[in-house]
């Protein structure tokens, strides 16, 4: 019991066994299953330990032991406790608990939460009361199941429960803090980082020497950091992790959340670069590698980042990062189906009444670099000189690599001159600043309906470059022609400058100012089409989030725009927009958006005011 007690409760119970097996009746069966309880808890520390220390299949020999010596002792307690005297019954169902608990913990290290909320399940429904760690350990399984809500009352429970017990900072305040942002409990979790950072020095309180470092000060320093990143505060994220790096240049913590910062403000080659120092300096750190994976698929290197995956997958499948990163992975590489849809109506000028709905199916990802795609474009316009159906069907091949995009296809449609056609398009990012990209379309689909009325099709040609200073602001300058069969010619310039002025957890707030100007070349044909024409807007966007939950979300937007059109031979009039949406993102499952719009804009000096409705939803299909 002393040897036990002092920390060596695996040698306490194999001398209890050995002296129990000479002399039968040296302990009673409660005090031998309690040894045996309190060595296999010591033996799942050192399993976890060895586990870190370890890549493949042998990180996790020794857990695997303890899970099966587990089930044996609890075997044994049940045979024990069919025939124990009533007087033992409390000792008997505190062995039970306590290995339950460990059980628990273990299942979550061994990368088996399902398990161990089955477990949990079970336990919570006969009525069993599981110590802190218990607990603590069945938080985690809802938290990696992405199961945060019901994680949380959990942790609460466990830090309740262990009262002045348990040291502050702990592993479960950690943990907790995570947990109340994946639930959208964005001041609960700053309150308890507060008190975090409060109990939490720079220097130890007590130690031999004055002014030594304490480790738990980097830990919670580069955690207020990762928090003003998860927030939706990259900019500040940036300049603490800035001086983070700066101070402790070798902390691997503070250079991910470094990396993890350039790819969340849009900066893929910036992210690269710091994760490829990450895996020259800490080659064996599992969530660095893993965000070098993510970062990889970001910069458009997939040959690269499956080799890094499926290694990590060797390495260590039972891991928590390396489990959400092929989850993450499979969406992205997986086959996906996208669909924009929008009907309206009041336009007379352009269409009474009018609706489209665009999809692309696209295969999984073939050799690393290719897609095989379908589109399907439908459509229909009721205008004044008749009804019009659209319907183009096209198949094409994607390829990407690195900065690289490229794709082409062969399209038919239903109806106008220009029935068979190719489209393309190139896009090449030149660096982490600068983006450009050419189109080309034999067959548009933004020709007019009256023209497509008229017998009349058109070819589009379009170029494009791009300036992203970061996810915050980006300036935008486009040219696009529309070359039609009967002659006309019309071609537009469009310049955009888009910027987030405030980001915080719940709210956002951005504005685009857009400014364009067209000419066309014919202006006797049946359909607008003016010599000259100019605009400028500017539009305000607000958005909430209403609900999360793990890396599931709802947010509601409400987007007002003005400004001024003038036409050629009619002169300035005002325009203006309003739209209002919900946004769903469901994890990497699905991206929609649906709301209702109404616009006026004003057409030979009258403004016609239009209603509109619209959805677009994207998903994997795995």
């Amino acid at each position: 019991m002393l040897l036990a007690a002092s920390g060596a409760a695996s040698t306490a119970f194999e001398e209890a066994e050995a002296a129990e097996r000479a002399h039968p009746g040296s302990f009673s069966a409660p005090s031998l299953s309690t040894l045996q309880q309190q060595a296999l808890a010591q033996r799942l520390r050192w399993a976890i330990q060895d586990r870190d220390e370890r890549m493949g299949p042998a990180r996790v020999v020794s857990l695997d032991r303890v899970l099966a010596d587990q089930e044996a002792a609890l075997r044994r307690l049940d045979a024990a406790t069919a025939s124990a005297a009533p007087a033992d019954a409390a000792a008997w169902h505190t062995v039970r608990v306590r290995l339950q608990a460990d059980r628990l913990l273990a299942l979550v290290e061994r990368g088996r939460p399902a398990d161990a909320i089955t477990l949990y399940d079970t336990l919570r429904a006969a009525g069993t009361e599981l110590p802190p760690y218990g607990l603590a350990a069945a938080a985690g399984a809802f938290a990696q199941e992405r199961r945060s809500a019901d994680a949380v009352p959990l942790y609460e429970a466990a830090i309740a429960k262990a009262g002045t017990d348990l040291p502050m900072p702990d592993a479960i305040h950690f943990e907790l803090v995570y947990a109340y942002q994946d639930t959208g409990r964005f001041e609960d979790a700053e309150a308890l980082l507060k008190r975090i950072e409060d109990a939490t020095p720079a220097f130890l309180r007590l130690a031999p020497q004055a002014r030594r470092p304490n480790r738990q000060y980097t830990d919670v320093s580069g955690m207020r950091s990762l928090l003003t990143l998860y927030e939706n505060r990259p900019a500040l994220a940036q300049e603490r992790f800035a001086t983070l790096t700066q101070e402790a240049p070798l902390n691997s913590g503070f250079a991910q959340g470094a990396a993890q910062t350039e790819r969340l403000r849009d900066h893929p080659e910036a992210a690269l670069a710091r994760f490829e120092a990450l895996a020259t300096n800490q080659p064996f750190d599992l969530g660095a590698r893993a965000g070098h994976v993510e970062a990889l698929m970001d910069a458009g290197e997939f040959a690269e980042a499956r080799r890094r995956a499926e290694a990590l997958q060797a390495d260590a499948p039972d891991a928590v990062a390396v489990r959400g990163l092929a989850r993450r992975r499979r969406a992205v590489v997986g086959p996906q189906l996208e669909i924009e849809s929008a009907g309206s109506t009041g336009g007379a000028t352009l269409a009474d009444r009018e609706w489209h709905l665009d999809s692309r199916l696209s295969s999984g990802l073939i050799d690393d670099q290719w897609r095989v795609f379908y589109d399907q474009s439908l459509g229909r316009g009721d205008t004044a000189l008749g009804d019009a159906n659209r319907a183009r069907g096209g198949l094409g091949l994607n390829w990407q690599r690195g900065r690289w995009l490229a794709e082409g296809e062969v399209q038919r449609s239903n109806t106008g001159p220009y029935r068979s056609s190719v489209a393309g398009r190139v896009d090449y990012r030149a660096g982490d600043a600068w983006r450009l990209s050419a189109t080309y379309d034999g067959d548009s689909k933004d020709l007019p309906w009256k023209a497509q009325i008229a017998g009349t099709g058109a070819r589009e040609a379009g170029a494009s470059v791009g300036y992203v200073v970061d996810e915050s602001r980006r300036f935008d300058l486009k040219w696009k022609q529309l070359d039609f069969s009967d002659g006309n010619l019309r071609s537009g310039l469009d310049f955009s400058w888009s910027e987030r002025w405030i980001s915080t957890p719940r709210f956002q707030l951005e504005t685009r100012l857009g400014v364009d100007a067209s000419r066309g070349r014919e202006q006797e044909v049946p359909y607008f089409n003016p010599s000259s024409d100019a605009s400028a807007q500017l539009a305000v966007r607000a958005q909430w989030l209403n609900w999360k939950s793990d890396d599931r979300q709802f947010f509601q937007a409400v987007e007002l725009g003005g400004g001024g059109y003038r036409q050629a031979g009619f002169g300035t009039g005002p325009l203006w927009s309003l739209r209002y949406e919900h946004r769903w993102n469901l994890g990497p499952k699905l991206a929609l958006r649906y709301g209702v719009s109404i616009s006026s804009h004003p057409y030979d000096s009258v403004s016609e005011r239009q209603r509109g409705v619209f959805l677009n939803l994207s998903t994997p299909l795995q």
